[in-house]
């Protein structure tokens, strides 16, 4: 896991893989592929920064923090 605070918002929000794939327009096997390897684009990015109303800083950190 390459963004755990992603991961804890996500499941904060009690949002599936799928559910988030969508919402960036790209496959479930995507997100989980950029979620393990830390290949989102910038657009991606900030859809997911809306969503789950984080700082990018806070979001996309490597290790976990606390919001």
């Amino acid at each position: 896991m390459c963004y755990p605070n992603l991961e804890a918002e996500q499941a904060r929000s009690g949002h599936k893989d799928a559910f988030v794939a969508q919402k960036l327009n790209i496959t479930s096997k995507s997100y989980q592929n950029k979620k393990r390897y830390g290949t989102f684009k910038v657009s991606e990015a900030e859809i997911l920064i809306k969503m789950y109303q984080c700082e990018f800083e806070y979001l996309f950190a490597r290790e976990p923090q606390t919001a």
